[in-house]
Formats: C-alpha cells, sequence, structure tokens
C-alpha cells in the first residue's frame, strides 16, 4: 500500500496578486501588437 502525504509548494501565507502581470509579458505584448499593425510594402 502506497502512503500519499498532501503538501503545498506555495507557502499558504503568500497570496498571489492577479492584477499586476509581469513587465516582460506586457512588453511582449505591446511589441506584438505594433508588429502586427504594422503595414507592409512589396516593393
Amino acid at each position: 500500500m502506497i502512503d500519499l502525504t498532501p503538501f503545498s509548494i506555495v507557502s499558504p501565507t503568500s497570496s498571489p496578486n492577479f492584477d499586476t502581470l509581469d513587465q516582460s509579458f506586457m512588453y511582449t505584448q505591446l511589441l506584438k501588437e505594433i508588429i502586427l499593425e504594422m503595414k507592409y510594402d512589396d516593393n
């Protein structure tokens, strides 16, 4: 018989703040929008 013990990797005192995003994620999204909205010429 296997004895399973539950455990948590994240401490119970830490509460994630989902209202803030990582800066690199935000800059990546901005760059993606800029690139997708660029008009390209085939000249």
